[in-house]
């Protein structure tokens, strides 16, 4: 078989330590797809961990492994993809290595998924209610309908949509996109969860539903005690909401840290591109908006055999070292954790924006 070419990714594994505190442990987290095309490298070595009610921020552009990390947490990854190799830890426990009865247990239970086309999640045929009254009684054992619809009216409060009980009623076709997705974070929160991963809960949504959605899940985390990732294309949504920033890029993360860093000192071209490509309601009216030139790498396997960076071919600031080899995790001396896979990570991090 095909190796994938090796970073150290014990950096990052031994960055991560279990503790009381930790929610999420993940280590090493490596995905594939085997296609027509060739073997397909979804994720890369992905290290990460996190605290009870933190806010974990993903962003990349489409194609860089967001949507398929959610799934594999939730050990959703189904044929032709195969999770190659790596732990996802929950409260102690492999989710890679339970049964599919046990992870069953878990998934919806204590983690639930809020995904970025909530239509889909719904069965168009039946009320909207119905449903939600059915999460209910799988996660509540012993409950009576009648409880569970009173559960039911509740959470349509909790998540503000309005006439809640004729609400319950109506097919998913009826609801707008905002309001779906506000019955999409009830049927989450139905059973108290302790982790919710929203894969681009606002996506296609206008900027006002957008913020309502995400003030509504901000609320619930601080009510609820909730961890939550939050995956999105825009860093301005994750300047808001998020504690740290993960930046994922064909398959592999290139910086990880706490909001302020990232924001302020980005240590990675890439991060720095994504900020700078992000328009800005201050300063000069008519700047011109910079690009990141070029295109995403190909994902199959053999292409990705070379040894240099990831991101060279799109780098303005390359060196010869960065066509030899791939960078390790650079650890910046700054508040709390940050890291970049980046040979200039240091200087970079000294930059202006």
């Amino acid at each position: 078989m095909v190796q994938p070419a090796k970073t150290n990714s014990k950096i990052l594994t031994d960055a991560f330590p279990q503790n009381n505190d930790t929610v999420l442990n993940v280590k090493d987290l490596s995905v594939r797809f085997y296609t027509r095309r060739g073997i397909i490298e979804a994720l890369r070595g992905i290290s990460f961990s996190m605290k009870k009610e933190q806010v974990l921020g993903i962003v990349g552009e489409s194609g860089s492994g967001k949507s398929v990390l959610a799934l594999s947490i939730l050990n959703l990854v189904e044929k032709p993809g195969n999770i190659l190799s790596g732990e996802i830890i929950f409260d102690g426990v492999d989710l890679l290595k339970l049964s599919k009865k046990k992870i069953n247990k878990i998934r919806g239970r204590r983690i639930s998924m809020i995904f970025s086309d909530p239509m889909s999640a719904f069965d168009p045929t039946l009320p909207v209610g119905n449903q939600i009254l059915e999460t209910i009684r799988r996660h509540h054992k012993g409950i009576s309908r009648k409880e569970a619809r009173e559960m039911a009216i509740d959470l349509f409060h909790k998540v503000k949509i309005p006439s809640p009980i004729r609400r319950l009623e109506e097919y998913p076709s009826m609801f707008s996109g905002g309001m779906i997705q506000r019955a999409m974070i009830a049927d989450a929160l139905s059973s108290n969860p302790e982790l919710i991963v929203a894969d681009n809960p606002t996506q296609a949504l206008d900027v006002t539903i957008q913020q309502q959605i995400l003030e509504l899940l901000s609320e619930l985390k601080h009510k609820q005690g909730t961890t939550l990732i939050l995956i999105t294309n825009s860093l301005p949504i994750l300047a808001r909401y998020a504690d740290e920033i993960m930046v994922l890029y064909a398959g592999g993360i290139l910086e990880h840290g706490e909001k302020n860093a990232v924001f302020l000192k980005p240590s990675h071209p890439y991060t720095r591109g994504l900020i700078d490509s992000t328009p800005k309601v201050s300063g000069k009216r008519f700047r011109r908006l910079k690009t990141i030139r070029g295109f995403t790498p190909s994902r199959v396997l053999t292409d990705l055999q070379s040894p240099k960076c990831v991101f060279l071919d799109r780098c303005d600031i390359a060196t010869a070292t960065c066509h030899e080899r791939q960078p390790d995790p650079v650890f910046i001396r700054d508040t709390g954790l940050h890291y970049s896979k980046c040979f200039l990570a240091s200087q970079m991090n000294q930059m202006q924006l």
